[in-house]
Parts: C-alpha cells; structure tokens; sequence
C-alpha cells in the first residue's frame, strides 16, 4: 500500500472491519432460500420460501399453512439458543412474545443455521 500524502512513509492506515452479526445472519439466510430443513425430530421438512431481511423469513411445510418468523425472534432464538435446541426451549427464550414465533418451525431454522449438515437439497 502506498502511504497517503502527509502520512510517514513506514505508516500504513488498518481498517478494521466489525461484524455485528446481523449481516452474517441475513447472507445465511438468503443462501437457505428453496433449501428444505428437517423439524428436530427429523421427521418433517420445512422449506424456506422467502427472506425480508430485517422484517420476516417464511418457512412452508406440507399440510400445513405458511409459518412467518419475524426477524428479531430468530435473532433472539439464534444468539440464546443452546446446541439441542427444541421447541420447548423456543418458547421459553419467546415467552414474552409468543406471537412472533411457530416454535417447531423457528426451532428448524434455528438447528439449520447452527448445523448445515442439516439441510437438504
């Protein structure tokens, strides 16, 4: 890198990208899109129909209508959640809310983005 004007030749200016996670977690889940994910007892699938980055992700699943996961649910559900996360535990760290969430969908979400082994073509 060649110094700017002014700068001391031996000085080269760093920047230092951050990651909040809130980027991470939206190119995630855009990257999900038309992927079908299993329930956590493996014996459902879910695909993820459509990203509103910062509002909405919608999950389909057969027999049953459309499940719309609001955005800061999934954060919430993604930053709290331990490894063997189950619907139980969804609606716990949602408790306050449980109008945001379809526990069995989130916690398929969830499981997928903490495991890609998990999703399917």
């Amino acid at each position: 890198m060649k110094p700017h004007s002014g700068m001391n030749a031996g000085c080269v200016l760093v920047a230092e990208y951050v990651d909040d996670g809130k980027d991470a977690l939206a190119e995630r889940l855009i990257a999900l899109k038309g992927r079908r994910l299993p329930s956590s007892s493996g014996r459902k699938e879910y695909v993820l129909a459509e990203v509103e980055v910062g509002k909405s992700v919608t999950l389909t699943g057969s027999n049953r209508s459309d499940s719309v996961l609001k955005w800061g649910a999934i954060e919430r559900v993604y930053t709290a959640a331990s490894n063997g996360l189950t619907p139980t535990e969804v609606d716990n760290i949602l408790r306050e809310d449980p109008a945001t969430h379809n526990a069995s969908t989130m916690c398929a979400l969830i499981l997928a983005l903490r495991n890609p082994g998990r999703i399917r073509d």
